[in-house]
């Protein structure tokens, strides 16, 4: 996994919503009901820090959505490459760090805007997501293949069921999953 800082952020306070819940299970069986209620409220606190990072950096992912309109054809692939990467990292941490699956899926919906985005910029730009087939991230690299799967099967099969093989209830791994069975099937 290739963290960005948004990640290590989310996972430093992660570390510190588990010292709290510590704390907190401490303080319990001391009897010290101060020591839990400060330990249960820096417990909300880091929830909320979370979540309004988390808010932010979709909202980052909403404006990479629109480059602008007199950007150049090269400019505007790249904020879509940028866009496309991102959400392919908040998904992650959505699913895989917080096990919110409904929020993944919002994020995942969103991000998918930038294939008919790439498409509608013409001269198959949509291939422009090929420099993510070898990217060290696996939420990136499933990605990218399944939405060049009925272009390039050759070259996104294997990355696919690798992934698949080795990701297994992770977010790339269920990525990687449901579009070889969608492909497999015809779909």
């Amino acid at each position: 996994m290739s963290e960005t800082d948004f990640e290590k952020r989310v996972v430093e306070m992660l570390k510190a919503q588990f010292a709290a819940l510590r704390d907190s299970a401490a303080a319990r069986r001391a009897g010290d009901i101060k020591a839990e209620d400060d330990a249960g409220s820096r417990l909300v606190q880091t929830d909320r820090e979370i979540t309004t990072l988390l808010k932010s950096e979709e909202l980052r992912l909403k404006m990479l959505l629109k480059p602008p309109a007199d950007a150049d054809a090269d400019t505007r692939v790249a904020q879509l490459l940028m866009a496309f990467r991102q959400g392919a990292k908040l998904e992650r941490v959505w699913h895989d760090l917080l096990g919110d699956s409904k929020a993944a899926s919002r994020v995942a919906k969103r991000a998918q805007k930038v294939i008919p985005l790439l498409d509608a910029i013409g001269d198959g730009r949509r291939t422009a997501l090929t420099c993510f087939l070898d990217d060290k991230d696996a939420d990136v690299r499933a990605s990218a293949a399944a939405a060049l799967l009925k272009f390039m099967p050759e070259r996104t099969v294997p990355i696919l069921e690798e992934i698949s093989r080795n990701g297994k209830w992770l977010s790339a791994g269920n990525t990687a999953m449901v579009n070889l069975i969608m492909y497999r099937s015809g779909v």
